[in-house]
């Protein structure tokens, strides 16, 4: 319905109706312009020689600034209309655990505890040039749209290549132990071969195999769904 007839038809008055008619027409005309149908002045009626005058003025006024109103309220209506129609909408909200989501939403179960990440084809690439993964929606594959882990222990496979240093126990000449011999060719000091012995033994164990937190900086929101 158009903001100026629903105006006029809540005047029943037939002594006003006339009245109302006109003022409704210059309301339109002021309504086109919303600054100055915001700036318009309700007159006082004491203390003044014509009322009806000022009754009209007031009424224009006040009819000039519910007409912008309507008009801005159907526009954003119109701009709404998409939004209301859609499903499978998520957003993320910032409220309390006993309210988390608005009206005409519910809570996104899936989303609990996990970051969101764009899925389906994209050319985007990493720091380093490589291209990013693709995953699949949610809707498409329950399975393939999850993954991650909050907490990771590393395998030894995901170590970086790395030394370790060994002290052995060094051997004067000419004393013998237990240890079992390890045969080696040498050259030393005078004629003859030399066997030295190394003895066995492991390198000592350090670190408490625990995982460590995999997780970036975050900020948690609830995230809701419109069905």
């Amino acid at each position: 319905m158009n903001g100026s007839a629903a105006i006029s038809g809540i005047w029943s008055n037939p002594k006003t109706h006339l009245l109302a008619a006109a003022s409704i027409g210059a309301a339109i005309l002021m309504g086109a312009n919303e600054a100055r149908a915001q700036d318009c002045d309700i007159r006082n009626l004491e203390g003044t020689g014509n009322s009806t005058q000022v009754a009209q003025a007031n009424f224009t006024c006040m009819t000039a600034r519910l007409t912008a109103t309507l008009a801005r309220i159907e526009a954003l209506e119109s701009e709404l209309e998409p939004f209301r129609r859609a499903s499978g909408i998520v957003a993320a909200f910032d409220r309390s655990e006993e309210d988390a989501c608005p009206r005409g939403w519910e809570r996104f179960a899936p989303a609990g505890g996990r970051m969101i990440v764009g899925a389906g084809v994209n050319n985007n690439v990493d720091e380093n040039g490589q291209s990013l993964s693709r995953y699949p929606a949610l809707m498409d594959d329950p399975d393939g749209a999850q993954g991650g882990a909050e907490w990771h222990a590393l395998k030894a496979e995901e170590m970086p290549t790395h030394s370790h240093e060994f002290n052995g126990t060094s051997v004067l000449r000419g004393q013998w132990t237990g240890h079992p011999a390890v045969a080696l060719s040498v050259g030393g000091e005078g004629a003859g071969v030399h066997q030295p012995f190394v003895p066995e033994g492991t390198i000592s164990e350090s670190g408490g195999s625990q995982p460590h937190n995999n997780m970036p900086p975050y900020l948690a929101l609830y995230y809701c769904i419109r069905r």
